[in-house]
Order: structure tokens, then C-alpha cells, then sequence
């Protein structure tokens, strides 16, 4: 498990979301760009949770989002963790935000965080393919198999092509092929005294 748990900050980051600022499209997006934050046109249309009790304190949340990626792209990842819980404190409904800090653990190989952020990203965003698609990797690492299945058809049930369509349907694929791997597998013969 922990060879494998290794490799998961790489391929997060080369598995990962959209660049920077640029609205969510298949030319736009690709495997190489890590974090996301929000289509500009979705931040005004977003209602503030009631938490929020002033502009301030969205403006604070957008700053401390904004300080979280810098971070996150130089490769402090404490203080991006601290960026980040910073953000969600002051707007928890964001799904990028916990996206993102999810990721972030991700490459700290602290697995039950990322899952546990990814998790909550996809209940805030049904929808949101990447978290889907990261959440079944996190499950596949941590041999969580039948999990991961519902986990990367629903990331492909939300991407009709690009990269993470094909990236779910290979691992979907690798997926099944380990749980027949399993099944095949003679169960160990009890020893006699």
C-alpha cells in the first residue's frame, strides 16, 4: 500500500482538472493541469451561504482561495491546507474549494482527507466530473474496488469525451480486471496439523 500511496501525488496532479481561470471546455482542459476554480460566470450566479455576512467576507474567501492555489502551485502544501480551511470556513458550500483542498491532501498522501473532501465536493456538485473521477482513484488506492466502480462511471456519465472520459474508462477498465483477478484467485487451503 505504501508504494502505491507514493505515486498519488503525481498522478493527481497529472490526472488532474482545468487550467487556472479559464472556463471549464475539452480544448481547455488536460490531464497536466492540477487545481480549479470556478468558471467565472458561475462565482456571481453562486447564492452565498448564510454563513457569509457581508461582500467582505466572500471577498476574504476568494482571497484566501486565490492564496491556497498559489501555494498549492509552489508546493507549500501546508499553507495551502491553511489557505484553504481558511476559504471553507468563511463560504463551506464552495465545491471548489474543498476540491482543491482535497487534492491537496491528496499529495500529502493523506487519503482519508482527500476522500473525505472529494466526498463532500461531489455532494455540494453532483455533477462535478474531476472529484468523481479523483474520488474513484482515491478508493482504488486504498482497495476499495466496488466503490471506485461507481465512482469513475459516474465521472464517465458526466464526461462525454476529453481526457477524463478516457481516463475513467481506463481505470473502470483496470478496475474490473482486478476484481476477475480476485475472483480467480484459489482461496488459501487450510493447513493440516
Amino acid at each position: 500500500m505504501a508504494d502505491r500511496s507514493l505515486i498519488l501525488g503525481t498522478t493527481l496532479v497529472l490526472m488532474s482538472g482545468v487550467l487556472l481561470g479559464v472556463p471549464l471546455s475539452a480544448a481547455d482542459s488536460g490531464p497536466d493541469r492540477p487545481f480549479q476554480r470556478p468558471p467565472p460566470s458561475t462565482v456571481a450566479s453562486q447564492p452565498l451561504p448564510r454563513q457569509i455576512d457581508s461582500p467582505l467576507d466572500q471577498n476574504e474567501a476568494e482571497r484566501q482561495f486565490e492564496e491556497g492555489l498559489r501555494h498549492a502551485f509552489g508546493h507549500d502544501l501546508a499553507q495551502a491546507v491553511g489557505a484553504f480551511h481558511t476559504a471553507i470556513a468563511l463560504n463551506p458550500t464552495n465545491p471548489f474549494f474543498h476540491y482543491n483542498l482535497g487534492l491537496v491532501y491528496g499529495m500529502q498522501h493523506r487519503l482519508d482527507s482527500a476522500m473525505a473532501e472529494m466526498r463532500t465536493t461531489v455532494s455540494l456538485k453532483p455533477n462535478f466530473t474531476p472529484a468523481h473521477f479523483r474520488l474513484g482513484f482515491l478508493l482504488e488506492l486504498t482497495d476499495r474496488y466496488d466503490e471506485a466502480l461507481r465512482e469513475y462511471t459516474l465521472a464517465m456519465a458526466g464526461a462525454d469525451s476529453g481526457w477524463e472520459h478516457a481516463a475513467a474508462r481506463q481505470r473502470l477498465d483496470h478496475v474490473r480486471d482486478v476484481l476477475r483477478a480476485k475472483q480467480d484467485v484459489p482461496s488459501p487451503q487450510p493447513l493440516d496439523p
